[in-house]
């Protein structure tokens, strides 16, 4: 794993941990009542560590904590749009984003494997479970880049350096 994709992983981590944090207080809950309200399905401790971003949440748990929260997991992911709703938004016509998905498994790494998860989830949430491409929908693009730690303007040239555009060498 490389530098680069630890300090995107580790500000990634981070920065979903100030998002729960920030939605944890303006619902008024300390983790102690998040622990009780969860059964213990989250310990006070661990949603600390969370919030501090030295813990990496799955994307289940993540949308667990949005439930608890409740709140739409766009909320608790950096960039992305609240309220975002996947059956209305497209992708742009000629300047789509489109991910190779036999290369997206054989990249390592932290930001990697965290991309790769953050695919599968958004390809089950679509029903879109075939084939070797991913179109990166507009509402996507955020969260990547900040899984890739670049500005979204930055990410079709990060995604074309780390080879995981479609169509390109």
């Amino acid at each position: 794993m490389s530098d680069v994709e630890d300090q995107a992983a580790a500000t990634f981590n981070r920065r979903v941990g100030e998002l729960l944090r920030e939605v944890r207080k303006q619902r008024r809950l300390s983790l102690l009542d998040v622990e009780e309200r969860t059964a213990e399905e989250f310990k006070a401790s661990v949603l600390g560590a969370y919030e501090r971003g030295e813990r990496a949440l799955s994307l289940p748990r993540l949308d667990r904590l949005a439930e608890v929260y409740e709140v739409p997991i766009g909320r608790l992911v950096p960039g992305s749009k609240e309220g975002f709703s996947a059956e209305t938004e497209t992708p742009p016509g000629d300047d789509r984003l489109v991910l190779d998905l036999s290369r997206l498994a054989a990249l390592d790494g932290a930001a990697g494997q965290s991309l790769s998860r953050f695919v599968d989830a958004l390809r089950m949430r679509r029903g879109d479970l075939r084939g070797q491409r991913f179109v990166v929908r507009e509402s996507d693009a955020p969260a990547i880049a900040a899984m890739l730690d670049v500005p979204v303007e930055e990410l079709r040239g990060r995604l074309q350096w780390l080879g995981l555009l479609a169509g390109t060498g």
